[in-house]
């Protein structure tokens, strides 16, 4: 992942008359990028941790979604061979009930 940021400092004390000063200038100012650094790490790192957990959540439900559409398209095909063995059956009843008509007749 990468960020980008722009901080902007006001301008240093000149150094060859106080060097004390800039250099305290200088520290403070470091210390502030780094803890500011520190903070965005800790950022990032919370949401990436919160960024897995939902993702985790989101793949337990689409796995439990998919097996239920899978179980419901299980049960449709059972009911349509059940009707399909059905309709077999009258047809072959239908059948025997005619030759049978048709002998007595």
């Amino acid at each position: 992942m990468k960020a980008r940021g722009e901080l902007s400092f006001g301008p240093l004390p000149d150094v060859t008359r106080d060097g004390e000063a800039f250099t305290a200038e200088v520290e403070r100012r470091l210390n502030h990028i780094f803890l500011l650094a520190q903070s965005v790490e800790a950022d990032l790192h919370d949401e990436t941790e919160a960024r897995e957990v939902g993702d985790q959540r989101v793949s337990k439900e689409l796995g439990s979604r998919f097996s239920t559409l899978e179980e419901q398209s299980r049960r449709a095909e059972i009911q349509g061979l059940r009707t399909q063995v059905f309709g077999w059956c009258a047809v072959a009843a239908g059948l025997i009930v005619q030759s049978a008509a048709d002998l007595w007749v």
